[in-house]
């Protein structure tokens, strides 16, 4: 009986989610779960990871997942970037009945939850997150260690950044190019391309401030 030794990230509620997702995947063999501290101070410093302080064989056999909440995508791009550079496995989560075009390319650590459609050459990036009952068309791109939430419908061409949050229901129409660090509240529809950095809400979506990304 195989047994697979698995790491997460982050013990909150999308850490918990993703031991579901994994555990539902491999009902065969045994799995061993591991969590890591993922603990902030006060000012929104991220705390030191103790996992990346080690590089020895005991953290080298484990498959690692960043399970760190919506707001704390920059973060977990600093994590997974870290991580990357050591011989860390990051494989990539794809729940039994999302429906993914033959064409489509994840990359490491990626996560796709329950009942997602992605279409024809759809990339996403390392670390990203894409919720249930997503819908992706074609020849669109989500970046590197983004998060969408459920029920989102990016249309084709749709081109996501690094490190965004897409808040749940939200529709993106097609060809329009969202950068990167933003953050859209739920259920806006966006019609046109949105800078670095912003924050964007409605029907349609308007800027209502700009993040502060260190």
């Amino acid at each position: 009986m195989s047994i697979r030794h698995v790491g997460i990230i982050g013990n909150g509620v999308i850490g918990k989610q993703l031991e579901h997702l994994i555990a539902e995947g491999h009902k065969s063999g045994d799995l061993s779960f591991t969590y890591f501290d993922d603990r902030m101070f006060a000012n929104n410093e991220p705390s030191s990871y103790p996992l990346l302080e080690y590089t020895n064989a005991q953290f080298t056999n484990l498959e690692f997942y960043i399970g760190l909440g919506y707001k704390c995508t920059t973060l977990k791009r600093s994590v997974a970037d870290r991580l990357f550079e050591g011989n860390f496995r990051f494989p990539a989560v794809i729940h039994y009945s999302a429906c993914l075009h033959p064409s489509v390319h994840v990359g490491n650590g990626v996560v796709i939850y329950p009942m997602c459609n992605l279409g024809f050459d759809v990339k996403v990036g390392y670390g990203s997150i894409i919720n249930k009952s997503c819908t992706i068309a074609h020849d669109s791109v989500i970046g590197k260690c983004s998060f969408l939430a459920p029920s989102i419908t990016l249309c084709g061409g749709v081109k996501v950044g690094d490190n965004c949050f897409i808040g749940a229901g939200t529709i993106v129409a097609d060809n329009v190019v969202i950068g990167n660090n933003v953050t859209v509240g739920i259920g806006s529809v966006i019609t046109k391309d949105i800078a670095d950095g912003l924050q964007v809400i409605g029907n349609p979506a308007r800027v209502v401030s700009e993040l502060n990304i260190r």
